[in-house]
């Protein structure tokens, strides 16, 4: 019911505000409007005001304006011809139907400029945890750092600071800092990392290795039923842990000797949960049995490729790593990089990866630390061989397997692992945001050039055949993307709305007849030539545009159904 009601307010705004731009430039031009309609078929019920009969109408899927003057084979008298569409000068017919498509791209911009205007809560500048291994440790930013402006520029919140890193891959920025009631400069050059996005699987981001908040004292655990995995260890020994920075150093410290672990389960089928604290006691434990390897999808004579050879000899050592390392924490590890989804037929599922036990360490021979870089490391290199490390119950696996397409349609084909891996980083301190008029249309404006260019990339592969026909979703698809944008709350379901305006209005500018584009091809034509078409020719034309548009929608809405079983 959510994913219904979601797709008719998505559709019936953006339906609204389309027509609406046709009308009103039609209104402004002189032109009059028969019919204003949202919606296509039978009509359901309207009113009469002025020369314009207002209708809603059964088919929610689309809408129309009629016009006097449409139809080029209409009789018009002389006296009325400055009322008929098709009598105007070309630049007015022109306007009208870009106006449309015109308002899809005005719409964003208002939906997200009533998202950033005013007060909103953001995570503060302050670093909440420094990667191992990544830029910013290399560079010596700590936790607990205030950044209080970048290259010299005052930032106001880790939003800032996140969306100047990612656009600033190989480029060195001046950190200047606050610790411990010092001010200091830290350079760090952002490094490239693969960031894919549905319309460009080759997008690459700058990275640091730096997040907002710690990473919390939640676990991992090996075959120990006395710790659940996403327990979360309160204290070792008498003593806080706050963090997992706290609770693994005192671990560590006690790797020869039994610890006394106050543990809070967060398992809400434990018949004691939520909130119910127990004290666990945990031995030293030997090192687990060397890890096998296991295959998906890989030819044995690969298997002897010396670049493979050594992928799979650098993650057995980071095994051993991550072992030993387990073993001096009494079987205890990060839960960051726990499986919490396996997507089903994907090569996850094949390799018979848990969600809630096991967890993904490292990949093609380098730790894993975020989950993003088990998926940049995939993405970077779709069609490889790759060699990932799973610790969990049982001990310990090296996985060796090609990526597979998805078997999602609507990702189009596109290569998947087919694991969701937990972060478990949690928030940190917050700040006030206050965002003028002016700075609130600066950041809309600059958002929707930006989603224009991911849904440009879009269509480009789309008509370029890097992606195939199953990526075209029909109104089942968009149904279900609606109401997961409305669960995740108001923001994100006015986001998607204002994506999907943007892509509505690149899909009528495409030039082709009986769309908004291919409309303004046709007076384009006819003002070079300096002659009207002829009437059968343009039956002609809207014909091939009306199999064109059918066999699209055809096309999607055979995909809606395939996606159901």
């Amino acid at each position: 019911m959510t994913a219904v009601l979601a797709f008719l307010l998505l559709i019936g705004v953006l339906i609204t505000a389309h027509e609406l731009g046709h009308f009103l430039v039609a209104k402004a031009c002189g032109v009059r409007v028969m019919v204003f309609s949202i919606g296509f078929g039978p009509r359901l019920f309207g009113f009469t005001r002025g020369e314009t009969e207002y209708r809603l109408s059964a088919i929610p899927l689309g809408g129309y304006v009629r016009m006097f003057g449409e139809d080029p084979a209409a009789d018009i008298p002389l006296v009325e011809q400055r009322r008929s569409f098709l009598h105007q000068p070309y630049w007015r017919k022109a306007a009208i139907a870009v106006a449309g498509p015109l308002a899809n791209f005005v719409l964003p911009v208002a939906l997200l400029f009533g998202l950033f205007v005013g007060t909103s809560v953001e995570p503060a500048p302050v670093v909440g945890d420094v990667v191992k291994g990544g830029a910013a440790a290399a560079a010596g930013l700590w936790p607990g750092d205030r950044i209080v402006a970048i290259n010299a520029a005052p930032v106001v919140s880790f939003v800032d600071v996140q969306e100047l890193i990612e656009r600033s891959a190989g480029v060195p920025l001046r950190f200047t800092v606050e610790r411990n009631g010092e001010t200091l400069d830290v350079t760090v050059t952002p490094r490239a990392a693969p960031s894919p996005t549905f319309a460009d699987p080759a997008h690459q981001s700058g990275r640091i290795g730096v997040v907002a908040g710690p990473e919390q004292p939640v676990v991992a655990v090996d075959d120990d039923r006395r710790v659940k995995p996403l327990d979360r260890v309160r204290s070792v020994d008498g003593k806080p842990t706050p963090d997992a920075r706290a609770l693994f150093a005192a671990l560590d410290d006690a790797h020869d000797r039994e610890v006394r672990l106050e543990v809070a389960t967060a398992d809400p089928r434990d018949p004691a949960a939520p909130g119910f604290i127990r004290t666990v006691t945990l031995s030293p434990r030997p090192i687990g049995a060397p890890p096998v390897v296991s295959r998906f999808g890989v030819l044995t004579p690969e298997l002897a490729a010396p670049a493979l050879a050594q992928r799979i000899g650098e993650t057995r050592t980071r095994v051993v790593e991550a072992q030993a390392a387990r073993a001096r924490r009494k079987g205890l590890g990060r839960a960051t990089g726990l499986v919490v989804g396996v997507e089903e037929r994907s090569v996850a599922a094949e390799l018979g990866l848990r969600a809630g036990a096991d967890a993904v360490v490292a990949v093609d021979g380098r730790e894993a630390v975020l989950p993003t870089d088990l998926s940049g490391a995939l993405f970077a290199e779709p069609d490889a061989i790759h060699v990932v490390e799973q610790l969990g119950p049982g001990g310990a696996r090296v996985l060796v397997f090609r990526l597979l397409p998805s078997p999602r349609r609507e990702l189009g084909g596109l290569k998947v692992f087919g694991a969701t891996l937990m972060t478990a980083y949690g928030d940190g301190p917050t700040v006030e945001r206050h965002t003028s008029v002016t700075g609130a249309v600066e950041r809309a404006c600059a958002r929707t050039v930006a989603m224009t260019g991911d849904v440009l990339r879009g269509f480009g592969l789309l008509l370029t055949g890097r992606f195939g026909f199953a990526a075209i979703g029909g109104p089942i698809t968009i149904a279900k993307l609606s109401g997961e944008a409305a669960a995740s709350g108001a923001q994100g379901f006015v986001q998607w709305m204002a994506f999907f305006s943007i892509n509505l209005a690149v899909l009528n500018l495409l030039p082709v007849p009986v769309l908004d584009g291919g409309h303004v091809l046709i007076f384009t034509i006819e003002a070079v030539t300096r002659r009207r078409i002829g009437v059968a020719t343009r039956v002609k034309m809207l014909k091939v545009g009306l199999v064109l548009v059918g066999a699209l929608m055809l096309v999607a809405i055979l995909n809606d159904v395939l996606g159901l079983f």
